[in-house]
């Protein structure tokens, strides 16, 4: 039923027959159990796996995230370089929030950036390869959402992204991918990350 081997899948909490899955480059599909058909709910048409990601209007990495709000049924987000949303099963996606991975110029800059092959970290961030790679809306606040990017940046929004405010730690460096968020259950000031650093050859 997924699109590809690796994504996220997010039961429906209005329909448990109804799931949803995120697939490789940011492909997304809604899948019905009960009629086992498949929609390809993608915001954008999906681009061949040998375009360059800084190529895509929507950037995505092997694992698109794609959550569902725990206090609003209807609100389901995915990760791009933006936080985008939808209310309506993957019909209409709104984005919520400017480029979160600090990436420098509009796409089509980025598109014009000739890095080297493969680019350097700096090189990378200037030509648009990042992406937000989790997002935690808040089980507290419907209008509380917490995004973190692979480029070492998190974010968070208390207007339901009219808003957004960088609260990276200090001394994270850039590359430092932001694996995983998790809200706080009890707190609304508070969010943990877990950071991923192998591809600046940490472990």
């Amino acid at each position: 039923a997924g699109p590809s081997e690796s994504g996220y899948m997010v039961v429906d909490p209005k329909d448990p027959d109804i799931v949803y899955l995120s697939g490789t480059y940011g492909t997304v599909a809604r899948f019905n159990k009960r009629t086992g058909l498949s929609q390809d709910i993608t915001p954008w048409p999906a681009i061949t796996f040998d375009a360059e990601i800084n190529q895509r209007k929507y950037r995505d990495p092997w694992t698109p995230a794609l959550v569902h709000s725990p206090v609003d049924p209807t609100m389901l987000y995915l990760g791009t370089q933006y936080v985008m949303a939808t209310v309506d099963g993957g019909l209409h996606w709104e984005t919520i929030s400017p480029d979160l991975t600090g990436a420098a110029g509009s796409a089509r800059d980025a598109k014009e950036t000739k890095p080297a092959s493969p680019p350097t970290a700096e090189e990378a961030k200037r030509a648009g390869y990042g992406v937000v790679f989790t997002i935690a809306p808040s089980p507290l606040n419907r209008d509380l959402i917490w995004a973190g990017s692979d480029t070492g940046l998190i974010h968070v929004t208390r207007d339901s992204g009219k808003n957004w405010k960088d609260v990276t730690p200090p001394g994270l460096s850039e590359w430092s991918k932001i694996s995983m968020i998790e809200a706080s259950h009890f707190d609304p000031a508070v969010a943990y990350a877990a950071v991923n650093r192998s591809r600046l050859d940490d472990r």
